[in-house]
C-alpha cells in the first residue's frame, strides 16, 4: 500500500469479505484512499473485477496491487492500451519479486520472470496477478477475470485472452 501511495495520488483499496474490525483499522490508517467494500469474500477475481470496474470510472489506467506487493516504480504509461507487469520487489528487499510470468501448461506450472531477459524469451508469457497495469479498452474488450477459474490461474487466462484480442503481454520497458 505504502508503495503505491508514494507513487500516485488515486488509490483503491478493495476490502474483499474482510471483517469490519480489519476494515475500519485501515480506513483509519489510511484516510487518504478510496476505501471499496464487498461484503462477502468473492475470491480474487470477483475483488478484481470489483475494483477494476469502479477505479475506470475515474481513469483510463488502472495498476493493480495486491496486499503482498511492494511496486519497485510506476511503469510510464504508453501510447497505446497495454496489459504490464511493473517490476515488483520482494517485500523489505531490494530484489525483484517479479516482471512478469511464464508458465508450461502440460506440467500446469507458473513461475515469475526476475528480469527482462527471462520474460522477453518466455514461451508462454503470462501478467502475474499479483499487479499489473492495464488499460481500460483491454478490460473492456477482453473482459473481466473469469471467477469461475481457481487461484494462481485466472491471471494465465486473462492473459491469454488478451494476447487472443492481439494485444502484446509487456515487462516494464523502465525495469532497472
Amino acid at each position: 500500500m505504502n508503495s503505491a501511495l508514494k507513487l500516485h495520488e488515486k488509490v483503491y483499496l478493495v476490502h474483499n469479505g474482510s471483517e469490519k474490525r480489519f476494515s475500519e483499522k485501515l480506513k483509519n490508517q489510511f484516510p487518504e484512499i478510496n476505501h471499496l467494500n464487498l461484503e462477502k469474500n468473492r475470491g480474487y477475481s470477483g475483488g478484481v473485477n470489483f475494483g477494476l470496474k469502479e477505479a475506470f470510472q475515474n481513469s483510463e489506467w488502472v495498476l493493480l496491487l495486491t496486499n503482498d506487493c511492494t511496486l519497485k516504480n510506476l511503469p510510464e504509461l504508453p501510447a497505446q492500451p497495454a496489459f504490464i507487469a511493473p517490476h515488483i520487489l520482494i517485500q523489505k528487499t531490494d530484489r525483484t519479486d517479479s516482471l512478469g510470468g511464464s508458465f508450461i501448461p502440460r506440467e500446469a506450472k507458473i513461475f515469475h520472470c526476475k528480469t527482462l531477459n527471462d520474460f522477453t524469451a518466455a514461451k508462454n508469457k503470462y501478467i502475474p496477478g499479483s499487479a499489473f497495469l492495464v488499460h481500460k479498452t483491454i478490460f473492456q474488450t477482453t473482459g473481466p477475470f473469469d471467477e469461475a477459474l481457481g487461484t494462481y490461474w485466472e491471471d494465465v487466462d486473462f492473459s491469454q485472452r488478451v494476447s487472443r484480442m492481439n494485444y502484446s503481454l509487456n515487462a516494464d520497458p523502465n525495469w532497472r
